[in-house]
């Protein structure tokens, strides 16, 4: 994760797990609202025989209520419709809506798969290619098999998205736009926009940012309230669908047209659901925890690097010149570590004899220095001498006189 937590998980309704994952990453947003879906076919099959309408009635519970009332208003009422309050497993289900109900997610960047990848998930592939008796070789060679058609399917959608024109339904500027920069399958999903013409807007406050609510004119009950700014063009929706899924709702696109708003700003539109979403790739700078040990800070930056490899990797394995002057680049850079690695390991040698200097030191006496001479301390002690020979000869001739005075 780049020593980062995941903004969402999605996992298999699992005891065990959901206490790992509240431990691990407790500000991480847990989901399994598919599993759910799926379960509900198992756990509520005689009551789906008795009664069609019930699993349309609980996806729209789930999946399309606005408000945290809204979706308890609906749920009860399914309860009571179809009398399932005592049903043990619906009751368990309600206890932890947080993770499966759509409204609680609302706010936290969660873009879903469509039926169609849904149904080619690994989850589905295992189940139907293998069992406990599966060999590990027909395992890696089924797998293997599974990955090149995935890798296949890219491909084809990737030259799609390149060479064949969006087809647009309306001489709409910010129509053509989307065409010019969305994949293909996100263009697809943008360009029910036209949906967007059948909503009623009306002006509830200005200044200084306007708020306009947004209602289909045949559906007046289900209102939803978009906040504008005129001074940066910017806008939010009570649906919160670009801040789940990263793709501006037709609320929002309906007031633009209103207040004359002709392309999609830039903050609106996410780089990975556009065509270039794999270029310019950046090698991020991932924050390291400073607690770890040094032991496990070793262990992170590993992890980290070899995230980058795989990356530099896949960039440098598109051709055969792009291989060759990926090879030069990581052999000057392997380079490059290699020599300060040796820079390093000099100047820790360096600091080491250092330290054996200055033990030496404390355990040796240090010799006594003798100062210094310089030309004035050299005339001073020349003075210094030649006194002291005046004085001994003063002394000697003091001596001989008085010898030669008890001679006579």
């Amino acid at each position: 994760m780049g020593g980062q937590h995941p903004v969402s998980l999605v996992t298999d309704r699992d005891k065990a797990m959901e206490g790992a994952i509240m431990r691990i990453f407790p500000n991480t947003r847990h989901h399994c609202k598919w599993h759910i879906l799926s379960r509900c076919k198992q756990k509520l099959s005689d009551v789906y025989l008795k009664h069609v309408t019930l699993k349309r009635e609980l996806k729209e519970c789930i999946n399309e209520s606005e408000t945290i009332k809204d979706f308890v208003t609906r749920w009860e009422y399914i309860l009571d419709k179809y009398n399932l309050w005592d049903n043990s497993w619906l009751q368990s289900l309600y206890e932890i809506c947080r993770q499966w109900a759509t409204v609680y997610q609302k706010g936290t960047f969660f873009p879903e798969l469509s039926a169609s990848r849904r149904s080619e998930s690994l989850n589905k592939f295992f189940k139907k290619h293998f069992n406990a008796k599966t060999s590990l070789l027909v395992f890696i060679s089924l797998f293997d098999q599974h990955l090149a058609s995935q890798y296949e399917k890219e491909a084809q959608a990737d030259f799609t998205t390149v060479y064949l024109k969006p087809h647009l339904r309306t001489p709409s500027p910010m129509e053509k736009q989307a065409g010019d920069v969305y994949t293909k399958a996100v263009f697809d999903k943008f360009q029910e926009f036209v949906e967007s013409l059948g909503y009623y807007v009306g002006k509830i406050e200005v200044d200084p940012i306007s708020r306009y609510s947004v209602a289909k004119e045949e559906d007046n009950h289900r209102t939803y309230i978009v906040c504008f700014s005129e001074s940066d063009k910017k806008a939010n929706c009570s649906c919160c669908k670009f801040e789940y899924s990263g793709i501006l709702c037709w609320h929002i696109l309906r007031v633009f047209f209103v207040v004359g708003v002709r392309i999609i700003p830039e903050e609106y539109i996410l780089k990975r659901w556009t065509r270039n979403a794999t270029s310019n790739v950046v090698l991020e700078e991932r924050v390291i925890d400073p607690g770890l040990s040094f032991q496990e800070q070793l262990i992170a930056w590993y992890n980290d690097l070899c995230l980058d490899a795989g990356k530099y990797g896949m960039e440098g394995a598109i051709s055969s010149d792009i291989y060759k002057i990926a090879k030069v680049a990581l052999q000057k850079a392997f380079a490059e570590v290699a020599a300060a690695k040796n820079m390093q390991r000099k100047g820790q040698q360096n600091m080491q004899r250092f330290a054996r200097l200055q033990n030496m030191q404390y355990k040796m006496p240090l010799p006594k220095l003798q100062p210094k001479n310089t030309p004035g301390r050299v005339a001073q002690q020349d003075e210094a001498n030649r006194t002291k020979r005046s004085a001994k000869d003063d002394s000697v001739d003091a001596s001989n006189s008085h010898l030669n005075g008890d001679t006579h």
